[in-house]
């Protein structure tokens, strides 16, 4: 089974980060929590999951978030992720990794 969490009462927080520009998401069963250096914390009810051609769709208020099974570089040091995430959010796409660090 991929590293992906499946968000059940019981599940521990999923969390993903990126770099340019630097941000922090946490998926949890009941919010999406987003974080940017010097912008206020975006904090979501209720995503909700759906799962297509393998890749995990959160959705909540307009906010977006892809999780797809595939190995990722956070580009800043020599950490690997179990997956690359996108977040889409008023326009704008932050692109990084997600999941627990490899090795």
């Amino acid at each position: 089974m991929p590293a992906l969490l499946l968000l059940t009462a019981a599940a521990a927080t999923y969390t993903a980060l990126g770099t340019e520009p630097f941000w922090n998401l946490a998926i949890e069963r009941r919010m999406l929590r987003l974080e940017r250096p010097g912008k206020p914390a975006v904090t979501l009810p209720r995503p909700i999951l759906r799962i297509r051609n393998g890749v995990r769709r959160y959705t909540a208020r307009g906010m977006t978030v892809d999780v797809v099974h595939a190995r990722c570089s956070d580009g800043m040091s020599d950490r690997l992720f179990p997956d690359r995430v996108t977040v889409r959010w008023r326009g704008r796409v932050l692109r990084g990794c997600g999941g627990h660090p490899i090795g």
